[in-house]
């Protein structure tokens, strides 16, 4: 079972996993997780949601998001936006890599599969690399996960695929059948945030946790862009990255 990060359950089964190849699980060294994090560094950001409700007071929520275009498009997890309600919030910040905290406004989310685009207005943006084609992605393979540049400490943690099951189905994302699951363990404020194979290309965006273990639940990239693409449908998308 996975819980998603933002404090909403997440429960479903899946067919049979993918087998952990009979190689060794390969963890990433510190030289090269120092270079994964220096690549994708300047594409991710930190997400911050505030609703406003009149007899509630005041809810915020913060996640991570990557940096889809070098117009200002931002990728991240629908329930980063929502949080417990079903309605996006009133009011969302971005935290840039450089620190700078911009408005975001909202293009477009999906709630099956728990996706959603935003667009800021900044210049120098630094889009991410999305490796779409995941045929070569197997259990054992290295990765990382990246979150919030505006938290005290930004968290990167590292591990590797555990699995890549196919057909699976997730109460409440009725679009997500297939995600990457991996043994990267996710802290607060990750979802929403890519996880990044050795090359630093992302594979994914982290939605949940497994419960009870380590372990990260994730949108493989090809569903993730081929969403993103539906959503910003007939906009003009420059600097975009896809492999």
């Amino acid at each position: 079972m996975a819980s998603l990060l933002a404090g909403c359950s997440l429960s479903g089964s899946a067919s049979p996993t993918v087998p952990l190849s009979s190689r060794l699980a390969t963890r990433l060294s510190a030289s090269d997780l120092a270079l994964v994090t220096r690549k994708l560094g300047p594409s991710v950001v930190g997400v911050t949601a505030v609703c406003f409700r009149s007899q509630a007071g005041t809810a915020q929520f913060v996640g991570t998001g990557v940096i889809y275009s070098a117009s200002g498009l931002i990728i991240t997890a629908n329930h980063v936006i929502t949080g417990e309600s079903a309605t996006p919030a009133q009011h969302i910040t971005v935290t840039l890599p450089s620190g700078a905290i911009v408005v975001a406004s909202l293009v477009g989310r999906d709630p099956r599969t728990d996706v959603a685009v935003l667009q800021v207005h900044s210049r120098g943006l630094h889009p991410a690399l999305f490796r779409t084609d995941l045929a070569g992605l197997d259990p054992g393979d290295g990765v990382v996960a990246m979150g919030n540049p505006g938290l005290l400490a930004r968290p990167v943690t590292s591990g590797y695929v555990t699995a890549f099951p196919r057909h699976t189905v997730y109460d409440g994302l009725p679009e997500v059948h297939q995600v990457v699951e991996s043994s990267v363990p996710l802290a607060p404020g990750d979802s929403g945030g890519p996880l990044v194979d050795a090359q630093a290309r992302v594979v994914g965006i982290n939605v949940a946790e497994f419960v009870g273990e380590k372990g990260a639940v994730t949108l493989p990239a090809n569903l993730v862009i081929s969403v993103v693409k539906r959503l910003v449908s007939g906009r003009q998308l420059p600097g975009e990255r896809n492999t």
